[in-house]
């Protein structure tokens, strides 16, 4: 039997070649799939894990922060030092860390208050008596901001402002109040605490954590007891009857809206959102004597009735940064 012309054998040794090479690019071919499944796992998860361990680690250094300005132990001429973590991680080796920043401003700031009180008491003197009538202006500038960007959550500036620590998402979203609040009243005490900040304005940036440090520079002191022994005039008298006939307390800042929303979640017992609060004209804090409204870019809280005190602290103190 003859063999057609035209029917050749293969050699075996080149049907393995081929299969080798189609093995190879298939094998090439599912570890390139794998690889690109497990950056698009690896990259987004990670970058949000640092980006969530970032914001918590600066919220904790702001709230230091605030809370050495606020120490009882706290004075003229104390020393306020406070590390701002700076950066996020990223996905490494894949993406760098990315910039964020702290900025301080002062001299130019977006923010002032001003706080106006007017109160009376009566002090005695052996036999005779006589009232006091008091009027303070006191008046604050100044903030500390952060800035960063996020790519995975949800990005957190911290403010600090009148010594008060605001948490914002950024308009027109949510804020929250983390405080202290800069004034507090109950229906017997007073307390102001108001800071200022003074220096010149400053921006620290980059991937590395900054050291900012700032010297309190204490003003105008004023705290009185009722029933209790001060000094009047080089003497010393009995006050009694302390009463806060009116204050005003006004807040213009380019984040109005992040304060009147703040304040309305936490002083108001309510969790309204944030479309309702920002329209929001005025309302009314819950178990204290005050009253807000927002107006052109300002917050305005104001006594709702004279209140008879037992106590009254009132400590304006400005933030000098440090040379």
């Amino acid at each position: 039997m003859r063999v057609p012309r035209f029917a050749r054998i293969r050699p075996k040794g080149r049907d393995d070649a081929v299969a080798e090479i189609i093995g190879t690019i298939l094998l090439i071919a599912v570890v390139i799939v794998a690889f690109t499944g497990f950056l698009a796992w690896y990259i987004p998860t990670t970058t949000a894990s640092n980006e969530n361990s970032f914001q918590i680690s600066e919220r904790a250094a702001f709230s230091d922060f605030v809370a050495q300005m606020h120490s009882s132990q706290s004075g003229n001429g104390t020393t306020i030092t406070g590390a701002i973590p700076l950066g996020v991680g990223g996905a490494p080796p894949f993406e760098p860390p990315t910039d964020t920043s702290v900025s301080i401003f002062s001299s130019d700031a977006g923010y002032h208050s001003l706080l106006s009180v007017n109160l009376s008491y009566t002090v005695t003197n052996q036999t005779v008596s006589r009232t006091v009538f008091l009027q303070r202006n006191i008046t604050a500038a100044g903030e500390i901001q952060s800035g960063s960007q996020m790519q995975y959550i949800t990005a957190i500036n911290y403010i600090i402002e009148d010594g008060a620590l605001l948490e914002s998402y950024g308009s027109p979203q949510p804020a929250s109040f983390l405080g202290p609040l800069p004034i507090s009243i109950t229906p017997l005490s007073m307390e102001l605490d108001i800071f200022g900040i003074s220096g010149q304005n400053e921006t620290f940036s980059g991937t590395n954590s900054a050291t900012v440090t700032f010297t309190l520079s204490s003003g105008m002191q004023i705290s009185l007891s009722n029933q209790s022994l001060s000094v009047y005039g080089g003497q010393v008298v009995a006050v009694s009857n302390i009463t806060l006939h009116s204050m005003s307390y006004t807040i213009n800042s380019s984040l109005f809206e992040t304060w009147n929303h703040a304040l309305y979640v936490q002083f108001n017992n309510s969790l309204a959102s944030y479309a309702f609060t920002s329209a929001l004209s005025s309302w009314n804090f819950t178990g204290m004597p005050l009253d807000a409204a927002t107006a052109a870019g300002e917050v305005h809280i104001s006594l709702a009735r004279p209140v008879h005190l037992q106590t009254l602290n009132i400590k304006d103190v400005v933030l000098v940064q440090a040379a």
